[in-house]
């Protein structure tokens, strides 16, 4: 999806790509009977070739260090670390400590326009970590080269320290707090075993992810329905498409009443009225009378129905919609008729101009010549004149 995203934000086409693999990174101090433990790196790298230089220079003149593809963010360098461009976009960073373990760049998103970020990475997290850090990577212009100190703030109830990368300050990899090491750390959430140790909590965000609840009354009264199209969807039941036969049940008894029974199929509009379809032996079943199965008079019909009318008015509107946009598609065809006639009659017209200015310029040179052999023919005349004068008092 990255490499179809790219083509398509530059236009232009790539012809190679390839996947730059890091070796597993060994944890320090860390041993599963004596054994060091590996992690794979947090993220792919990959060197793409486009066909175009001018897609190359797209990311780099437009100033793009990072596209938001979904939830993630794509990083763009230059391939060459040698490249001012790419010394530009690595040298200058915040150091971000204390974050949750499920924060991304959208959750930062406020604290990464504050400190005029161009974009960010989080770092590798194991099994045992209570928090991560980010790195927010800036322009040279926005980058304060003479702070000596860094700042903190809350975060979803987490300190968080804002730390300039030029600092180099050794950080708690417990809390993220650049005044003490992990051994003193003295965050507070944490709990203790039963070796009287400290296990520090991890740090997440609380998304609320709360679940819709189903009024219980509901629940009794439609739990066939839901469990038919559970059914209906388990990859089971399109294996076998005849259905077990399920013995009709007294729904008077609590005991025995059970989801997922077929007694009442969806499509059926009589449901409880014909007992010769169970066998003889269920001439004295008895139903629970507040029982109600679905049907037409039901309110989960009518809503059905209505959810059905709003589609059709919605359908309507799109068809309606999409005429609209005909006529104007229409409408801007012979719009560019128009110009295109426009445009042809201003070079007819830019041609007739130009065809004008040159004979101008050829009548003027006639006229210079005709002045010049009018002047001198005048002169000749005086000359002339002149001489007849002298000769006439002879």
């Amino acid at each position: 999806m990255l490499i179809k995203h790219l083509a398509i934000k530059t236009g232009s086409n790539i012809i190679d790509h390839k996947e730059i693999k890091k070796p597993p990174r060994k944890i320090s101090n860390r041993s599963t009977r004596g054994r060091p433990i590996f992690i794979k790196p947090a993220y792919k790298q990959l060197i793409v070739r486009f066909d175009k230089q001018a897609a190359y220079d797209y990311f780099m003149n437009e100033n793009y260090w990072s596209l938001e593809i979904e939830n993630f963010v794509v990083r763009i360098l230059p391939g060459n670390p040698d490249d001012p461009e790419y010394k530009k976009r690595t040298s200058h960073y915040f150091k971000i400590t204390g974050l949750p373990l499920n924060s991304t760049a959208k959750d930062i998103e406020p604290l990464i326009k504050h400190v005029y970020g161009r974009t960010c990475t989080f770092t590798q997290t194991t099994k045992y970590s209570t928090m991560k850090n980010a790195y927010i990577y800036v322009s040279p212009n926005n980058y304060p080269t003479d702070a000596i100190n860094g700042a903190s703030s809350l975060f979803e109830g987490y300190n968080l320290h804002v730390l300039p990368g030029h600092l180099s300050l050794k950080t708690c990899n417990t809390c993220g707090s650049p005044l003490h090491e992990a051994k003193n750390c003295d965050d507070k959430n944490f709990d203790i075993d039963q070796n009287n140790r400290k296990i520090f909590k991890k740090r997440f965000i609380n998304r609320n992810e709360e679940k819709i609840a189903i009024n219980e009354n509901h629940r009794a009264r439609f739990n066939h329905v839901i469990t038919l199209n559970a059914n209906k969807r388990s990859p089971t039941m399109s294996q076998n498409p005849k259905p077990n036969h399920t013995p009709p049940r007294n729904y008077n008894n609590k005991n025995n009443q059970q989801s997922g029974s077929l007694l009442y199929p969806r499509q059926t509009k009589q449901p409880y009225n014909n007992h010769n379809n169970y066998g003889n032996n269920n001439k004295d079943l008895k139903y629970d009378n507040s029982y109600i199965a679905p049907h037409l008079d039901n309110p989960q019909v009518t809503d059905i129905n209505r959810s059905e009318q709003r589609i059709t008015q919605l359908e309507q509107q799109v068809q309606s919609l999409l005429q609209s946009v005909k006529t104007l598609q229409d409408g801007k065809s012979k719009v560019d008729s128009t110009i295109a006639d426009i445009h042809h009659n201003h070079n007819l017209m830019s041609s007739s101009l130009n065809d004008i200015s040159t004979r101008l310029d050829k009548y003027d040179t006639i006229i210079q010549q005709l002045t010049t052999n009018i002047n001198l023919l005048s002169q000749e005349k005086i000359s002339e004149h002149k001489e007849r004068n002298v000769k006439t008092p002879k």
